[in-house]
């Protein structure tokens, strides 16, 4: 299931259309999108997992560990939740390749 929508949202930019248009289109809201007893209420968190400056130069020749990074990171931080507090967070990962010089 969600292969397929990954699949949809990826024509679907393709097409030039948004992700809102695409629930639009769908009839999809927000409401009909979660049921809200199975969701908690809770402030986000924002953490920034950064690359020590002498591993740059090995994700710059092999950019394809960038991904198994991002991945390693969302593990960390689902094994925490999942082990100190028993839920499964929601977790969205934005990889920055710009440097801070």
């Amino acid at each position: 299931m969600r292969e397929e929508w990954i699949e949809l949202l990826l024509e679907a930019k393709a097409l030039g259309l948004t992700v809102e248009e695409v629930r639009e289109f769908l009839g999809l809201t927000d409401d009909s999108l979660t049921d809200e007893k199975d969701v908690l209420q809770v402030n986000h968190r924002h953490v920034i997992f950064t690359i020590d400056e002498g591993l740059l130069e090995v994700f710059l020749l092999h950019r394809h560990l960038l991904k198994d990074l991002m991945d390693a990171s969302s593990k960390l931080i689902t094994d925490f939740f999942q082990k100190k507090a028993k839920v499964t967070p929601g977790i969205i990962s934005g990889l920055h390749t710009f440097g801070s010089r």
